[in-house]
């Protein structure tokens, strides 16, 4: 995973490789987590053009930027996220 963080901007980016399942997507939220409470209200973007990714991790994704927030077990504080996805073409079963 690579994070990006712009000073002068109010937007983040974390690039993805490898295979995301849902056992490791917790990763992603605690670094997600990480980046929200370093730079509140910021836009995150998680990059996932480089990963290959199982559906329900996907729509775990998808339901943390639906919602706007972590799930408890990754924020307890529930702070609000503002996060974009921008999809891998490569599914996994």
């Amino acid at each position: 995973m690579v994070v990006k963080l712009e000073p002068d901007y109010p937007a983040a980016g974390i690039i993805v490789r490898g295979h995301i399942t849902s056992q490791s997507i917790p990763v992603i939220f605690a670094v997600v987590r990480r980046v929200n409470a370093a730079v509140p209200g910021v836009d995150i973007s998680v990059d996932l053009s480089l990963a290959g990714i199982t559906t329900e991790a996907l729509e775990e994704l998808k339901e943390v930027s639906r919602t706007g927030m972590l799930p408890l077990a990754a924020d307890p504080a529930r702070v609000p996220c503002h996060l974009r996805i921008l999809e891998s073409s490569r599914q996994m079963a």
